[in-house]
């Protein structure tokens, strides 16, 4: 097991949760609320075998378009004036949009063959961890690290790394599971977010807003904001006919409240450096 304490530095105790998972009971902070896997080293390491596939495990445009259309609405500056950096890019799909919109955009991607695609698909894209490439003090105007953060035993190094490379000024936007959402809540250890062996998720650490809030101030940046949306109470592997049709309408009329006051399961935090 990888925690015996919170990776964010809580002088607290963990406690077992009430969100059940094969590999135990998450564990939480009694301090920030952050969720922790019980998971062995060898149960995560072949989870994260599946970031080696030659088949890519990027999601879909769309969210990536959605993403952007958000970091456009906090950043200002024009695509051409604007060096930003995605860590953890994948097979390079929000690179591709990125460069085709005019932006002087690179990635950083440790899975090899994800690496190696963006580079034959002529992306910008640098094989290794953040901290292996030697960037220069302040080389990025923007910085974006989309869910990678819930697989990190201990995710301050990187946010350290990050805020360094970042210029003053400068804004990151960092998306993760909510592990306060209506969806977690309702779902418990039925939310496949939580999982680690069901489609080899290899999440072991889930974050909530106060949890990002404390990780952000702890790594030299200040919180502009959170935003949250999606609301899930039922999937088809556990509810059938009108079980899953009632769970489909009660999402589509609580997915404004959920985003309204910060309940939606997917999260986005916005930084400056």
């Amino acid at each position: 097991m990888f925690f015996t304490s919170c990776p964010l530095g809580c002088d607290s105790t963990l406690v077992k949760s009430d969100i059940v998972l094969p590999e135990g009971a998450l564990l939480m902070c009694d301090e920030c609320g952050q969720l922790l896997s019980q998971a062995d080293e060898a149960v995560y390491n072949d989870a994260m075998q599946r970031f080696e596939s030659q088949h890519g495990v990027d999601p879909n445009p769309r969210a990536h378009l959605r993403r952007l259309r958000r970091i456009e609405s906090y950043w200002s500056m024009p695509p051409a004036e604007t060096r930003i950096l995605d860590v953890g890019c994948s097979f390079g799909t929000f690179l591709a949009i990125l460069t085709e919109r005019g932006y002087m955009a690179e990635g950083v991607e440790p899975a090899g063959n994800a690496a190696e695609a963006c580079r034959k698909a002529g992306l910008k894209v640098h094989c290794g961890l953040l901290g292996d490439i030697g960037f220069e003090n302040g080389e990025f105007d923007v910085i974006t690290i989309f869910e990678v953060i819930e697989h990190l035993p201990d995710p301050r190094p990187l946010m350290e790394e990050c805020h360094r490379v970042l210029r003053k000024g400068g804004m990151m936007f960092l998306s993760t599971g909510n592990a306060r959402s209506w969806t977690a809540r309702a779902m418990k250890g039925d939310w496949d977010y939580f999982s680690m062996l069901d489609g080899g998720q290899g999440h072991i650490s889930f974050f909530n807003p106060a949890s990002i809030g404390r990780l952000a101030q702890s790594s030299g940046f200040s919180l502009v904001g959170i935003e949250t949306r999606g609301v899930r109470f039922v999937h088809r592997k556990t509810h059938t006919g009108a079980g899953y049709a009632l769970g489909k309408l009660a999402q589509e009329a609580l997915s404004l409240p959920a985003k309204l006051i910060s309940s939606g399961h997917d999260m986005l935090a916005v930084l400056r450096k």
